[in-house]
């Protein structure tokens, strides 16, 4: 508060902190504060510590005297907020908040920040008042995932009691909506009737209903942080955050770069995921010891509950995730069709020896690959060099029924000339995709069948530095497979980047 003094007088330490895996600090300090008297001799600091040693047993907010050093305040361990839960505080701002009458003591509010971007304020003794999921913001990944079955264990554990209307809710909806019938009702009673409805509504419920139309939204960040929405309300389900603590080879889980989320499958002889949702989490970080210098972590997530089932850590880099038909078709649990299209093998490429390894290595996870490696095929994309290239699987030996891994060889090209352009963008069909219809019928009553090839790509060039009348935009649909040309369409007087989306044809 002096800057007189303050140039003048040695640094004194106050307080240290443990560092947490990957070397970040375990603490967040607040700017300075006053006390509650105000006056500038009660400056203060506010620290909210989440201690790595100990990290499932919460973080800990303590307040400390600038002028003395001395621990004026110190909280009881805030549950759920361990390095486990939301990772190291990052941000913190902390003010006293003076006492009720003559002598009383201060009180303490921190807003806090973490690792995982959630925002959050503590009251007094560390009591969470209310918190936003700011890691929304952040996510890059999403898809959407069924809700628990009606009258399950996993949907009496979903069921959330905001959506759920209490006796009195249900008699008043009821009495409304009997004097709205013989329109006896005013108009201040219609708008409670519809806001009951709304509020209250089956459309709440943390269950899937008969269409389908009920759904869960997973929101991935590249942090880690991995949230499931309702899609009525937009409420958190439930929340997971994977890049706190260790992962199972005892690194740091927050080196992870957490970039892909995928519909998931576990094992069909597994009777206790007979009616389940879940999700395959890939992420990559640096690692000396992993195949060019990059490894991958992936982690299956129960979806109805967000519990971790299954946590690996493989020695390579995972740039194409390829799905193996024969262990996405080999599950016909009563008759769930939604699952059809979800596998629970798939081959995963190193990005650096150019070899597609099987995941999980299991024996039929090993011959699911056997039977498949004819049809799979994967391509890359080289915005550089306006160049394409397409790999298959090399044939293994005829006595190799069980190989882990196999060799990849590059099985066409394609590059596009300077006057075509550069690629400005590129889509390809989702894996997973469920087609609804085969056919489209025209006004004319004539039937026009869908091309449903999935390797199908779409790829844009634009010409680089066009003037705008020369500027034009060729799309052009390849063959994954074969790297043959299927259609290409030039729009003129137009510019990239361009943003495609493949469904269906």
């Amino acid at each position: 508060l002096d800057p007189t003094a303050a140039a003048t007088a040695a640094a004194k330490v106050l307080k240290t902190f443990p560092l947490a895996p990957g070397g970040a600090c375990s603490a967040a300090v607040s700017a300075v504060f006053l006390g509650a008297d105000g006056k500038p001799g009660s400056a203060a600091v506010g620290v909210v510590t989440a201690d790595p040693r100990t990290g499932g047993d919460g973080a800990t907010h303590t307040v400390v005297s600038l002028p003395d050093g001395a621990q004026l305040y110190a909280s009881t361990p805030v549950a759920g907020y361990g390095t486990s839960d939301h990772g190291v505080p990052r941000r913190a701002w902390m003010h006293a908040v003076p006492g009720g009458g003559a002598g009383a003591k201060a009180s303490y509010r921190a807003l806090l920040v973490t690792a995982d971007a959630q925002l959050s304020l503590h009251g007094d003794g560390g009591a969470v008042e209310w918190y936003r999921e700011e890691a929304l913001a952040l996510a890059a990944e999403v898809m959407f995932a069924r809700l628990p079955p009606p009258k399950s264990a996993a949907a009496a554990d979903a069921d959330d009691l905001r959506v759920r209307p209490s006796f009195e809710e249900r008699f008043k909806v009821q009495v409304l909506a009997l004097k709205a019938r013989f329109k006896h009702a005013t108009s201040e009673e219609i708008d409670e009737l519809t806001a009951l409805r709304r509020a209250r509504g089956v459309k709440l419920l943390p269950t899937r209903d008969t269409n389908g139309f009920r759904r869960q939204i997973i929101a991935l960040a590249p942090s880690g942080a991995l949230v499931a929405l309702h899609n009525g309300d937009g409420r958190v389900m439930w929340r997971r955050f994977l890049g706190g603590g260790l992962d199972p080879n005892g690194d740091a889980a927050s080196a992870y770069n957490y970039s892909a989320v995928l519909p998931w499958r576990p094992a069909a002889s597994s009777s206790a995921h007979h009616d389940s949702e879940h999700a395959l989490v890939l992420g990559t970080a640096s690692s000396a010891t992993a195949s060019g210098g990059t490894k991958t972590r992936a982690v299956v997530v129960n979806l109805y509950t967000g519990a971790v089932e299954s946590d690996v850590v493989l020695p390579f880099a995972a740039a194409h995730m390829l799905p193996m038909p024969s262990a996405a078709s080999g599950h016909s649990n009563a008759g769930e069709e939604a699952h059809g299209h979800e596998p629970s093998a798939m081959l995963l490429v190193d990005a650096a020896g150019a070899v597609a390894h099987v995941f999980p290595d299991t024996a039929d996870a090993r011959a699911a690959a056997y039977a498949d490696r004819p049809s799979i095929s994967f391509f890359t994309v080289d915005q550089d060099k306006s160049e394409l290239r397409g790999y298959s699987l090399l044939p293994a030996e005829a006595q190799v029924y069980d190989a882990a891994s196999y060799a990849t060889a590059q099985t066409w090209a394609a590059r596009f000339p300077p006057e075509v352009g550069d690629i400005v963008g590129f889509a390809a069909k989702p894996a997973n995709e469920v087609v609804n219809s085969w056919v489209r019928v025209l006004g004319d009553r004539s039937t026009l069948f869908k091309y449903l090839s999935p390797n199908v790509i779409f790829v844009a060039t634009a010409p680089k530095g066009a003037s705008s009348v020369d500027s034009a935009v060729s799309v052009h649909l390849l063959d994954a497979a074969t790297g043959r040309v299927l259609y290409r369409v030039r729009h003129a007087e137009a510019r990239g980047p361009v943003h495609a989306v493949g469904c269906e044809n």
